[in-house]
């Protein structure tokens, strides 16, 4: 009503349109009709000879980010980005700040596979940010997640390289920064596992990948989690202990020892866990053990890996995956007896989910 009848006495201002858009963000997650909504009022304000601002065109990308389906957020966000790209060319009173930018860049790394024409338009605009003077524009801490993230999700070859690069461009920029942005510049827990991610994508088929994924985890061990405090999460070492254990390097299983003594806190079984939490917690065991599956490995890597098997909690050794990965070991394992370890695996991992379920899912494998 009020809305209306503003409108209506000619009274309606930027201000009203904005605020009767913003009225439709909380119902945007769901909701498609209030994003169209939104748009529509958006398209009235135009109609009216009322200009936008700054915030009109941030108001509508907001809303769109927040639609639960990624491909159509993309596409609106990019759509509304453009627009208010070519409102600067010909209004120097709107202005694009690095919160429209990061809205498009967050959009895009929600997407579960990035197509290469996306990716040219993120680092487009990442390059824009980059090279900017007004700190208005410059990267930020989520502008950095968000374009590590994209590229991870990416199958070009060697964006992990890019995707290091960044990170490591982060960490130096955090030293420089003077705050500008909120509480500062810094590196976050979700770059170095998304950083993590796009290298387990490539380590199966460079064993290199390993040894500059354990440089990194040393830089945030040493510098990062110390200089602010950073708390290590759960995926951020399941992501590293998959690069590891999709590798054949020779080392991968040193390394992911040396890596699970320093976070054990991560390997823990709680009570009050959920089950997305004992899911991870498995994975990452899994990951850990699988490891020392190289060919390349020691005589005693099966040893090495089955010890940390048996001292994992019972919710991850009856966990047929993890089961796997300690047969994945013995099979590629030079110790004499690994024949009957695979065997004696079989027989544990029947018992616990039955042979019903071992013959239909898991009997092929072993």
């Amino acid at each position: 009503w009020w809305f209306h009848s503003a409108e209506s006495h000619s009274a309606a201002t930027t201000i009203t349109y904005n605020t009767m858009m913003y009225f439709y963000a909380e119902r945007a997650s769901m909701d498609l009709a209030a994003c169209t909504t939104a748009e529509d009022i958006f398209y009235r304000m135009l109609s009216q000879g009322i200009k936008p601002s700054s915030t009109s065109y941030s108001t509508i990308m907001s809303i769109w980010s927040k639609f639960n389906d990624p491909v159509e957020s993309v596409n609106k966000i990019c759509y509304w980005y453009d627009r208010l790209q070519e409102r600067c060319r010909i209004d120097k009173t709107i202005t694009i700040t690095h919160r429209e930018c990061n809205m498009v860049l967050m959009a895009m790394s929600k997407l579960k596979s990035v197509d290469p024409v996306t990716l040219k338009k993120a680092r487009a605009i990442y390059k824009m940010m980059e090279n900017s003077p007004d700190v208005n524009i410059r990267p930020t801490t989520v502008t950095f997640g968000a374009m590590i993230k994209t590229l991870a999700s990416t199958p070009i070859k060697n964006s992990w390289r890019e995707a290091k690069a960044m990170i490591l461009k982060s960490i130096e920029e955090s030293r420089e920064d003077i705050g500008v942005n909120l509480d500062g510049l810094r590196p976050s827990g979700h770059a170095f596992a998304s950083t993590f991610s796009a290298m387990a994508m490539a380590s199966f088929n460079n064993d290199a990948v390993v040894n500059e994924a354990d440089e990194l985890m040393t830089v945030l061990h040493n510098d990062i989690t110390r200089r602010f405090n950073l708390k290590v999460h759960p995926q951020l070492v399941h992501n590293f202990m998959l690069v590891l254990a999709r590798s054949s390097n020779k080392d991968a299983g040193s390394i992911a020892e040396k890596w699970m003594e320093s976070y054990q806190h991560v390997y823990r079984y709680r009570e009050n866990m959920t089950k997305a939490e004992i899911t991870l917690l498995q994975h990452t065991y899994r990951n850990t053990i699988e490891a020392f599956a190289s060919f390349r490995q020691d005589p005693d890597s099966f040893i090495r890996a089955n010890e940390i098997y048996s001292n994992a909690p019972t919710v991850v050794r009856h966990n047929p995956f993890v089961m796997l990965g300690i047969m994945k070991v013995a099979s590629s394992s030079k110790h004499p007896d690994s024949p009957n370890e695979i065997i004696r695996y079989s027989e544990k991992m029947k018992e616990i989910i039955g042979y019903s379920t071992f013959r239909n899912k898991f009997e092929n494998i072993t």
